[in-house]
């Protein structure tokens, strides 16, 4: 399931695929940002670095933004 992620003014800033065991966050132009392992309630960049414990995606599309 596609989830799209907008800015106050409705822009798409990015989206969430979200699957069985994973949900994984995509930049506006399609770039994989990262994971979100529900298994282990990790957060990984793309290039599998653990970023994070819990769901925290979101922090991944501010970084892509600056």
């Amino acid at each position: 399931m596609r989830n799209y992620i907008t800015d106050f003014g409705g822009k798409i800033l990015g989206y969430t695929e979200d699957y069985p065991d994973k949900i994984m966050i995509f930049s506006f132009g399609g770039k994989i940002l990262g994971i979100y392992d529900k298994r282990t309630d990790t957060t990984r960049e793309f290039g599998g670095k653990i970023v994070a414990r819990g769901n925290h995606l979101s922090m991944l599309l501010d970084r892509e933004k600056k």
